[in-house]
């Protein structure tokens, strides 16, 4: 791929490798004109004249740039370029893959994995509800960004063996039902049987990824790929408290249930993980024992001594639990201080227009969602004609090609047959001539019995033969050129079918890019809304923490 650095996909100039994997790889790039900073995702060279890796390509490109998630890498552009370089221009990360933390920490902190975790299932869970399941979560497609609004941002990478939720499994090539993709380490049980897929197979990936945040392996390791996949078939996986006993009970057993063998006895979709790991943070009260202090007060505050961790809903909830509690402990009678009362008066309006927001958001989303798989169903008959046109293309094609060689290889025939036939006939024309030329000569009556008899039998023979021989490749010829034409109009015909369901698509394109667009700048517009009010909320509740301390500090100086 470096001979790629300095030349330009589009308006993007390409400056230097950042990655580079089995099938593509990834550059940094910028616009030429407005100078942007992007990274664009360009197929291997070797694969560029195949159509499933450009399909699969190309369908990453669409399937991101449909989902507008905050845990999404953001796509702004894709398709192909000139000599068939399938490209997808994506926001220019900063920061490391969940890989690159594991290779440095080896294992997480349980309450870290498990929100990193929770993020991932968000952005899953927004794929999800556009019918998209990725079947490739690995720590190396998981991106731990930074300058985010909290520690851990997590973006989801590479939806490029992305299953599309269809009725026809042969919508793409690429992701036909009966191939096996994937990462053998963290298939699921259906995959590595290429049976059919849903959400919860995406679920038993967070659970391997989050087992191997928890305990710096996989579940399963083998020799080669297929003793891997039998083991995610027939062998119960570890218990991850038999590598370290500290983790908690509820942690693991959420890690056990995502990686059922039955897709049924697993968690039904990410959604619903991300709640129960909500919870888990709720209930996690790993904070030391205070010293001094009346017990009873001790334990109640023990849960609003730490802090929680920005973006953590579940530990926000937790320390927002703990925070009214240690409020009526301290002041049962409702008599708190005016500043006190000030700060649980903002939180309390914050917490009402959360909740509404909440609503709206989830309505946005819905809205986008049900307009995106709308879009996408009018959109499918259209891709699996192309894609079916393109094949039969494809075969008449070669079968034009065989046609013509055929052709050639008959009018090369011919052309050897007239040039020796030319050949002879020369010679006779030459040795008829001098004799007529000797007759006239000797000014007496020619004898035309020994002009025909002065050795010409051979080449009129030869004459005869080549002759016939040509006569003979007539036929196939003419045959073979009718066949030609034939399928050079049925290779027009293709293309020219192929060029109006491409211009219709180009027409839904632009339709999809307008109307979606629409709805998402609505969707975003509420989620930033919510966002600086989960902000709000968080700084208040810092300030109601504060608060307490002090107050706390006052009563056991009281006491």
């Amino acid at each position: 791929m470096d001979s790629l650095v300095g030349t330009q996909i589009g308006h993007y100039r390409l400056e230097r490798v950042l990655a580079s994997g089995g099938m593509a790889a990834v550059l940094e790039a910028v616009h030429v004109a407005h100078g942007q900073r992007v990274a664009v995702k360009v197929l291997r060279r070797d694969l560029r004249r195949s159509i499933d890796p450009i399909a699969r390509l190309v369908q990453e490109g669409r399937v991101i740039c449909s989902l507008l998630h905050e845990h999404i890498v953001r796509v702004f552009d894709y398709g192909t370029a000139d000599e068939s370089i399938a490209f997808i221009v994506m926001e220019l990360l900063q920061g490391r893959t969940l890989a690159g933390l594991l290779d440095q920490e080896r294992r997480l902190a349980p309450n870290r994995a498990a929100f990193i975790a929770r993020q991932l299932c968000d952005g899953l869970h927004a794929a999800h509800a556009r019918g998209v399941f990725h079947r490739d979560i690995k720590p190396a497609n998981i991106f731990l960004v930074d300058g985010q609004r909290h520690r851990d941002f997590v973006k989801v990478l590479d939806f490029g063996i992305a299953k599309l939720d269809s009725t026809d499994p042969g919508k793409l090539a690429a992701t036909a039902t009966g191939m096996t993709l994937g990462t053998p380490e963290y298939m699921s049980p259906e995959q590595a049987t290429a049976a059919t897929i849903d959400a919860r197979s995406d679920v038993y990936q967070v659970g391997v990824v989050l087992f191997e945040m928890l305990t710096g392996n996989v579940p399963f390791r083998g020799r080669n790929p297929v003793t891997i996949m039998q083991a995610h078939l027939t062998t119960l996986p570890p218990d991850v408290r038999s590598v370290d006993p500290e983790i908690p009970a509820a942690l693991a057993e959420v890690v056990a249930r995502c990686l059922a063998k039955s897709p049924d006895a697993r968690f039904p979709d990410a959604r619903v993980l991300a709640q129960v790991l909500d919870r888990f943070a709720e209930t996690d009260v790993s904070t030391p024992a205070l010293a001094g202090g009346p017990d009873d007060f001790t334990a109640t505050v023990v849960g609003v001594l730490r802090l929680p961790v920005l973006g953590n809903r579940g530990d926000v909830k937790r320390y927002s639990r703990g925070l009214d509690a240690s409020v009526r402990k301290l002041w049962p009678a409702g008599n708190a201080p005016v500043e006190v009362r000030s700060i649980l008066d903002t939180v309390a309006r914050l917490r009402e227009a959360s909740g509404e927001l909440e609503m709206e958001v989830a309505a946005r989303r819905a809205d986008a969602d049900d307009l995106a798989r709308t879009l996408e169903a009018r959109l499918e008959p259209i891709e699996r004609a192309v894609q079916s046109l393109s094949k039969d293309r494809e075969a008449a094609q070669r079968a034009l090609a065989e046609t013509v060689e055929r052709v050639r290889r008959l009018e090369e025939r011919v052309r050897v047959l007239d040039s020796e036939y030319a050949e002879v006939y020369e010679r006779l024309e030459q040795q008829q001539n001098a004799l007529y030329q000797a007759a006239f000569a000797a000014e007496s009556a020619t004898d035309f019995r020994g002009l025909y008899r002065e050795g010409i039998d051979t080449d009129m023979r030869r004459l005869a033969s080549l002759h016939t021989q040509r006569t003979r490749q007539a036929e196939p010829l003419e045959r073979e050129r009718a066949e030609s034409l034939k399928w050079m109009r049925t290779v027009a015909d293709l293309q020219n079918q192929i060029t109006q369901l491409e211009i219709s698509r180009l027409n839904l394109e632009a339709e999809r890019s307008t109307r979606l667009a629409e709805r998402e700048l609505l969707k975003t517009d509420a989620e930033m809304r919510a966002q600086s009010l989960e902000r709000a909320l968080e700084h208040q509740n810092l300030e109601l923490g504060l608060a307490l301390r002090q107050a706390m500090a006052v009563t056991m100086g009281a006491t």
